[in-house]
């Protein structure tokens, strides 16, 4: 199982998920909920392209659904790929999320971005997600409406 270097359970689960289960580990959480090749897609971009901000709320922040969704969670579609461990929704401290998107089109067919299957345009922080490419194998890229 990957662990990511750059983000901790806490930051891609919800508060009461993390509080429920945080006694069996970080690594634990991850590897039922998460994605593994999310996971280290997450990491590539955050190498590449500086902080991220996912989950805040154990910082005060407002932000507990952009990670894992549970049915708990009021917004989003029913099937979201967030609600199976396979989607994020990043917000990047140091660069515009067009620019991050950018270079992902670009390079949809190396290494880096091999695992994105989805990626949200024309909003304001970057969604990404892990699920099957269309049938030419490039990225499936959708409005949020």
């Amino acid at each position: 199982m990957y662990k990511p270097k750059y983000f901790k359970a806490v930051e891609l689960v919800p508060k009461a998920l993390y509080q429920k289960y945080k006694s069996k580990g970080d690594a634990w959480i991850l590897g039922i909920l998460m994605d593994e090749r999310l996971l280290q897609v997450i990491d590539t971009i955050r190498e590449n392209f500086g902080p991220m901000i996912i989950n805040d709320w154990a910082w005060k922040g407002k932000n507990q659904w952009r990670g894992f969704r549970t049915s708990q969670c009021a917004f989003g579609a029913t099937l979201s790929q967030h609600r199976f461990g396979r989607a994020v929704d990043m917000i990047p401290k140091d660069v515009h999320p067009d620019i991050i998107r950018d270079d992902i089109i670009e390079d949809q067919m190396g290494r880096a971005y091999r695992h994105i299957g989805g990626l949200e345009m024309n909003i304001d922080w970057l969604h990404i997600d892990v699920r099957i490419r269309n049938n030419k194998g490039h990225i499936n890229l959708f409005d949020p409406y």
